[in-house]
């Protein structure tokens, strides 16, 4: 709280230097935790700083912690950082997301995370400065993505949904050919 910062973490098809490059303009504090190979060709600003080797207990708390968690996707048809998007939901942290196959399935823009088109700094920018200054937003997005992720990503969540499809496919009545 005395100290915000933005975080992103994983290392698989991120668009660090995009983030970079927005959190620079910005100028807020970022940290940026992935492996090295992900992270040693981006110029970063001074308020961006890059980690690695961490624990996931240590990933875990610098999410819990931070003001905005960020997912910000390199190759959108490849989609990929899924689990990040859910234990930021089900940890009721604020996310930005790049929009694309993999996290358009998780979050609904505005309602429990924010989504920006791929490859675009602006958008980017605008949604930090969104998450970062509106205090009322994040707590909303906070609030919505741990209900969503309650309702949608538990064990028993699957199991009704589970249920619900095996009952409508029991309850179809056979093809007459």
């Amino acid at each position: 709280v005395d100290d915000p910062y933005i975080v992103a973490l994983g290392t698989a098809n991120r668009d660090y230097a995009l983030l970079a490059d927005a959190a620079g303009q910005l100028g807020y504090k970022t940290i940026i935790v992935a492996g090295t190979h992900a992270t040693a060709h981006i110029q970063a600003p001074p308020c961006v700083s890059f980690r690695s080797n961490l624990t996931l207990a240590q990933c875990h708390q610098l999410a819990l912690h931070s003001r905005v968690n960020v997912i910000p996707i390199a190759d959108v048809n490849a989609p990929s950082g899924q689990v990040t998007v859910i234990e930021s939901m089900m940890r009721g942290v604020p996310m930005v997301a790049t929009a694309c196959a993999g996290t358009s399935d998780y979050v609904v823009d505005g309602v429990d995370g924010l989504l920006v088109p791929p490859n675009d700094v602006p958008a980017m920018v605008r949604a930090l400065r969104t998450a970062w200054e509106d205090a009322a937003l994040r707590g909303a997005l906070s609030r919505n993505a741990r209900q969503a992720s309650l309702d949608k990503f538990t064990f028993p969540a699957a199991a009704a949904r589970l249920t619900e499809l095996m009952t409508q496919l029991a309850n179809r009545q056979p093809r007459r050919d």
